[in-house]
């Protein structure tokens, strides 16, 4: 009995589905009719696509998007801006006529709170110069809740952002989480990684080149 083994081909990049074809053609006119002959042919052909494919240059968001746009005060589908503003059943643990305090939804330690300036800025990258005010007003403000409500070392938190594209929500948000001694390892909230970074050094760069990147 003769039987028939059914190959299946490789997802070969649209590209290269000529490319494929044509040598295919070759090796049939060679007399190289052999399927291993040809599969060994496609291979060289789909590592060379793919390789070319990763070297290729990719197509990036320029930082110039969002240039010159104009900052709105109040989003109405930013969630953030809901809940700062009391249009959500969110409790604020404190606030100021700047900035407002809530318990984080997903926490991620004993102690986890989200501090939100209460007009819309989309990121930290967005931060500059003058936005140093309003950075150090989201720090004091979680320092004095962690002190007068929960009696704790404001020490012993972490205090930072993450940095885009590893934030969750599109406005501006200090995590404040503690004590740092209970706390697993946790990479989203380590400053080692370029996921979050410490307030103190965001405040920093702000001062030292009027801007973060």
């Amino acid at each position: 009995m003769c039987t028939t083994s059914s190959t299946t081909s490789l997802p070969i990049p649209k590209l290269g589905v000529s490319v494929v074809q044509s040598c295919n053609i070759i090796l049939h006119l060679m007399g190289a009719n052999r399927m291993a002959n040809i599969r060994r042919l496609q291979l060289k052909v789909f590592r060379k696509l793919c390789i070319l494919s990763a070297s290729s240059p990719r197509r990036t968001v320029s930082s110039a998007y969002y240039k010159n746009r104009p900052m709105l005060q109040i989003k109405s589908d930013c969630i953030f801006c809901s809940i700062a503003s009391g249009k959500t059943d969110q409790p604020i643990r404190s606030e100021t006529d700047n900035v407002a305090i809530f318990d984080d939804r997903s926490p991620k330690a004993r102690y986890h709170f989200q501090c939100v300036p209460k007009t819309h800025i989309r990121d930290p990258k967005k931060l500059t110069h003058k936005d140093i005010p309003l950075v150090r007003e989201m720090v004091n403000c979680g320092k004095q809740l962690v002190t007068n409500q929960l009696h704790l070392n404001p020490e012993d938190f972490l205090f930072g952002f993450h940095w885009p594209p590893f934030n969750s929500v599109h406005h501006l948000h200090l995590h404040i989480l503690g004590p740092k001694r209970f706390m697993k390892f946790n990479p989203m909230f380590n400053s080692r990684f370029n996921i979050f970074r410490d307030v103190e050094r965001v405040l920093n760069e702000l001062e030292s080149k009027q801007s973060v990147s």
